[in-house]
């Protein structure tokens, strides 16, 4: 049983301080030097590895906020968060922090002051904890969908043997990037869903090969579900915005996406479901790339 956990942190600067609005590589570099403070195994492997990583990081939230600077006085509350997959991770998390006498998180040359760690679902709508299985009972099956895209959101896309960026939120890049990360983080013993693409594909619902010849993974087959049955309804305060890491750009859309199921088959039904799960764990996955540096924080809104 895979436990996922968002835990928010209550900050404040210790003097008058100006931060970039994109500390994304800062604040994932805090986070492993946290974990590193009570399990340097754990946070070597966590930078070394290249598959998708069990953790996400946000940004820096608060202050005076411009688009490319934040000002924050000294003493003022801000908070940022970071979520795990897995007991060990949270376990080193909070022993990094008990490590320290005077727990704090710098930011590049500034020190913030930890007030609290929220890690309570209700306590703040970016705070909880869940398992899985827990994820999958809950889910339910609405067919109306909203979710918020706080952070620049976007999809590395292989297109003719070149990566590309892909900025649309459509259902086929949210939820199949959702769908992937659900079965890389080994969360298929709630909920299989690379069994269930594979009996998609043997009821003829989906195609085995794409389009380029080769065999259809259970990635491209929930995609081909998820455009076949899920569609954008309503779009708000939709954006683009630029972030630059290692001095390379990022382009990333914000703004609040409600998706809806159509059909009322008993395929549609499941398709429901599923997405229902993948919408609830966005909180803890984000949603995209970069989700280790900022990018893609995601959570459910309700309709």
């Amino acid at each position: 049983m895979i436990t996922l956990y968002s835990s928010l942190f209550r900050l404040a600067p210790l003097r008058d301080t100006t931060l970039p609005v994109n500390q994304g590589r800062q604040i994932h570099a805090a986070f492993l030097d946290l974990i590193r403070q009570s399990d340097p195994e754990l946070s070597e492997a966590l930078h070394d590895v290249n598959e998708r990583k069990p953790f996400s990081v946000s940004m820096l939230e608060g202050g005076r906020n411009d688009g490319r600077t934040i000002w924050l006085r000294e003493g003022e509350p801000c908070w940022l968060r970071f979520t795990l997959m897995g007991r060990r991770m949270f376990g080193a998390l909070n022993q990094g922090l008990l490590a320290a006498r005077q727990p704090r998180l710098r930011i590049q040359q500034t020190e913030l002051a930890l007030a609290e760690v929220l890690t309570t679902n209700g306590a703040h709508p970016w705070s909880g904890s869940t398992t899985a299985e827990v994820l999958v009972t809950q889910a339910g099956a609405d067919r109306e969908i909203t979710l918020q895209f706080h952070t620049p959101t976007s999809f590395e896309w292989q297109r003719r043997e070149k990566k590309s960026r892909q900025l649309e939120l459509s259902p086929v890049f949210v939820f199949g990037n959702l769908a992937d990360k659900w079965m890389k983080m080994g969360c298929d013993e709630a909920l299989n869903l690379a069994d269930w693409a594979n009996k998609l594909a043997l009821m003829g619902v989906v195609a085995s090969t794409r389009p380029d010849g080769k065999q259809a993974n259970a990635t491209d087959a929930l995609r081909e579900v998820f455009d076949a049955y899920i569609g954008v309804s309503r779009m708000h305060d939709v954006n683009t915005h630029e972030l630059r890491y290692h001095g390379e750009p990022f382009i990333g859309t914000t703004g609040t996406f409600t998706y809806e199921i159509f059909g009322q088959s008993e395929l549609a039904q499941e398709v429901a479901h599923v997405v229902n799960v993948l919408a609830n764990a966005a909180l803890y996955f984000g949603v995209g790339s970069k989700t280790t540096h900022g990018m893609g924080q995601t959570r459910r809104l309700k309709n």
